[in-house]
């Protein structure tokens, strides 16, 4: 049809002024994920809902295994088709280097999250903000995140084989100036099957009328 109209509204479990900063839905409807990175002192948090019919319930509260005020997990927070893994990232988190960053991956049994694995940039730096733009694939077996190095970023690949993540490879944009230095700086998506990449460069200039910082996607595939 047509016609659109509300079906549901999420409050806040608990006092927080970014709830709902970063959301995202299963391809099957059932599942939602919303980020809250300012809970506790900006240590952050993610709350998971199930569907049953037309009414939403909280179902899971995701925190870090190594929480820490100021690491903001949940800045962006990407649940996978049928909402069996979720990826929340934590870009202030310092475990490699301060402000370095983490992605966090939970996997759902039943009504039950728990945490599968973390992970870093595969260069570790100062600053690389590393998880604050990420995505999951459709099939949970592939997550993308930009990371920051010497002020330009890239995409990092890491993919899983039963429970374990290992980093595959980086990708990097083209030649180009910019208004700003940035990169891959502003948002990345994965298709279904983790074979296509897409990352935004919001700050690059137009490559011909020299326009400041109209923008760029690009979009990768794996062979």
């Amino acid at each position: 049809g047509t016609s659109w109209a509300r079906q549901a509204k999420f409050s806040q479990p608990a006092s927080s002024s970014n709830y709902g900063n970063s959301v995202d839905i299963s391809k099957n409807g059932d599942y939602a994920i919303v980020g809250d990175w300012t809970q506790n002192s900006d240590t952050g948090k993610a709350y998971t809902y199930k569907r049953t019919s037309t009414s939403w319930a909280l179902e899971g509260t995701l925190t870090a295994s190594n929480a820490g005020s100021g690491d903001r997990f949940g800045i962006c927070a990407r649940i996978n088709d049928d909402g069996t893994y979720a990826a929340v990232g934590a870009h202030y988190e310092d475990t490699g280097e301060t402000n370095g960053g983490l992605v966090y991956v939970f996997t759902r049994s039943g009504s039950t999250w728990s945490q599968q694995a973390s992970f870093g940039p595969n260069v570790n730096a100062a600053s690389a903000f590393f998880g604050q733009a990420m995505d999951i694939s459709g099939d949970g077996k592939v997550i993308a995140s930009h990371r920051k190095n010497s002020s330009i970023y890239s995409v990092d690949i890491y993919d899983r084989d039963g429970t374990s993540w290992t980093y595959r490879r980086n990708l990097t944009r083209s030649a180009g100036s910019e208004k700003w230095a940035g990169g891959l700086n502003k948002s990345v998506a994965i298709s279904r099957n983790g074979k296509v990449i897409v990352a935004g460069s919001g700050n690059q200039n137009h490559p011909s009328s020299g326009d400041e910082a109209v923008g760029a996607l690009y979009i990768w595939k794996a062979g």
